[in-house]
């Protein structure tokens, strides 16, 4: 990767509003950010558009974390990833252990 490149972040949740805030604070960071709170066609953008680093809310409407994490292998995602929920420690680690076995 090229150190001179503006990394790039994209945060998934279905709350736009935390989806936001997750991009602001990337921007400031130095990141291009993106975010996305629909996630009915992000198969579609992480097959034309592969961040750096994608923010991940596990409790979606449509398509739920682990779903997505499915996707992510699927079309080979080699960023990082960044798992977020309210929810349970163990739903949280059982997301990052998921995510870690399908690469």
């Amino acid at each position: 990767m090229d150190s001179n490149r503006v990394k790039s972040l994209l945060a998934i949740d279905d709350n736009a509003d935390a989806a936001g805030l997750i991009v602001r604070i990337a921007n400031k960071c130095g990141f291009s950010g993106r975010a996305l709170s629909d996630t009915r066609d992000v198969r579609k953008l992480l097959e034309e558009w592969q961040p750096d680093v994608l923010t991940l809310d596990l409790c979606m409407p449509e398509e739920d974390g682990f779903q997505i994490i499915a996707i992510l292998e699927e079309v080979q995602f080699r960023g990082h990833l960044v798992v977020i929920s309210g929810k349970d420690e163990w739903l949280r680690k059982s997301a990052c252990d998921l995510a870690e076995l399908r690469g």
